[in-house]
This record gives C-alpha cells, structure tokens and sequence, in this order.
C-alpha cells in the first residue's frame, strides 16, 4: 500500500502517516492547482532523517513505478 499525503502540509499529520506506515509507502505530492503551498520547503524543514526525506521526496515513486 501507498500513501499520498498530497497538499496538506502540517508536522501533526507527517507524523501519524511516519508512526503508522513508515517512510517507505509515502510518495510525497502536491495537489496543485487546487491546493497550493511550497510542498519542498516543508519537506526540507521537518525534522525527518534525510534517507527518509530523499525516499519521500522521489525514491518511493522511483521504486514503484520502476524509474531505477
């Protein structure tokens, strides 16, 4: 199963998708143009290890859609 946190960019929901799924299953997205924020920038200031961070920014869809 995949998870698509799209568009909502709160510390509180990163972090019950993290305890509850893990990095692995979450493709991070942007649900432009209906909701419109700086997806990067969030990503980048939360407080998430960097391995993670780079599986969630574009390693997690790599994986899934076979890009590697």
């Amino acid at each position: 199963m995949w998870i698509a946190p799209s568009g909502m960019y709160t510390w509180p929901q990163m972090q019950l998708v993290l305890a509850e799924m893990g990095a692995d299953p979450v493709i991070w997205a942007q649900d432009y143009p209906y909701v419109k924020g700086d997806a990067k920038t969030f990503l980048m200031n939360t407080p998430i290890p960097e391995e993670d961070k780079e599986k969630i920014a574009h390693g997690n869809i790599e994986k899934l859609l076979k890009l590697k």
